[in-house]
């Protein structure tokens, strides 16, 4: 497997313990690092109104390694204050774990394991393949900036659906005969958008880290088929 995900830096420059000219010059800056040196960039307000003397807001920078140099450069001659966190800190599986958005009542994380999932997919109806091409065709650079940014991760939400039959019956029918023997397409395997980042495609980036049981937000019909399915760590 090929990973998407770079190595690198993130720097945070906020307004607060800078001038404004220092801020703008950094504004500056790191736009024209994101056009034409691979650099991911995100600003937020993070309190109070524009205009208003408590105003705060900040820069998040993701760049690749080779540009740290020039980065930590240009903000020490200009007198620029940032914080700067690595890859190799923001990447733990431990780090990741803790970054996880409490799932909304209802829904609850579960790690699944990735190598299962993926091999009961081929046989059932998904979107599995789908939102792995999605991942690797538009959106593997909006991911990577979710996970490296320093912020909170939305999980992918999975659900698990029976076809014609009960939860219940699915259930016996697994208990019985075993989840290897499943009739094709016997189940619906989805994951689904909830936020307004690609967070259905989160599930490939973090497998694309090595991650092998994967965190992800379940109801409570799909927790109980995941037990029996075996994807549960």
């Amino acid at each position: 497997m090929v990973s998407n995900i770079s190595f690198g830096s993130t720097y945070v420059v906020k307004n607060e313990g800078n001038s404004e000219i220092a801020f703008d010059k950094f504004q500056d800056f790191i736009l024209d690092k994101e056009g034409n040196d691979k650099a991911s960039v995100g600003f937020v307000e993070t309190c109070a109104p524009k205009h208003s003397p408590s105003y705060c807001c900040e820069y998040t920078a993701v760049v690749p390694s080779a540009q740290d140099s020039s980065v930590e450069t240009f903000c020490l001659y200009h007198g620029i204050n940032y914080s700067k966190m690595t890859n190799k800190e923001l990447l733990s599986f431990e780090k990741i774990k803790d970054r996880i958005i409490r799932p909304k009542a209802g829904m609850r994380i579960a790690n699944i394991n990735a190598k299962k999932l993926e091999e009961i997919s081929k046989n059932q109806n998904s979107n599995y393949d789908h939102c792995k091409k999605d991942y690797e065709r538009y959106f593997a650079n909006d991911v990577d900036y979710i996970l490296k940014s320093g912020g909170s991760i939305p999980a992918t939400s999975l659900y698990i659906n029976t076809n014609g039959a009960s939860i219940e019956d699915t259930l016996h029918y697994i208990d019985a005969y075993g989840a290897e023997n499943l009739n094709p397409e016997q189940l619906s395997i989805d994951f689904c958008q909830r936020t307004d980042d690609p967070d259905q495609c989160v599930y490939f980036g973090l497998r694309d880290l090595g991650m092998k049981h994967i965190p992800v937000c379940v109801d409570d019909n799909t927790y109980k088929l995941c037990e029996a399915l075996g994807l549960i760590e």
